[in-house]
């Protein structure tokens, strides 16, 4: 399933499944609650896929930015050097994956500019949680 989803006084954020076509559906919620939620998405199709969460962002199949988009741009997918740490193209975060030594468990994190969390998500909760 493709998305694109419409922020609160930001640009466009966009989340889809690899190089997928994406519909408009638009949410007014901070950009931080719409990536974590859409990104515990794919982390859970990918370990439906593969068995366990991955690791490092470049091995997830996802692709995100914040505002229009080509595909050919950089930054809307991870790159090999985004292990635990990407900051997609336009975002007002740096989103931080953190992954249980055996691959059953995940913490994802919204870190702002200034270096403090500001939403985490974890594999079992239902939506993310703001921190700060």
């Amino acid at each position: 399933m493709a998305l694109a989803v419409a922020v609160a006084v930001a640009p466009v954020p966009a989340v889809s499944q690899g190089n997928q076509p994406m519909s408009k559906i638009h949410v007014a919620a901070p950009e931080a609650e719409v990536f974590l939620s859409l990104a515990a998405r794919r982390l859970k199709a990918h370990k439906e896929a593969f068995g366990a969460f991955p690791k490092a962002w470049s091995d997830l199949d996802i692709t995100y930015a914040n505002g229009p988009y080509n595909m050919k741009d950089e930054g809307i997918r991870p790159a090999a050097q985004d292990r635990s740490a990407w900051r997609p193209r336009k975002s007002h975060y740096t989103y931080r994956l953190r992954t249980s030594p055996n691959g059953q468990a995940f913490l994802l994190e919204a870190v702002n500019e200034s270096g403090a969390v500001e939403y985490t998500m974890g594999s079992d909760d239902a939506a993310p949680v703001r921190v700060r």
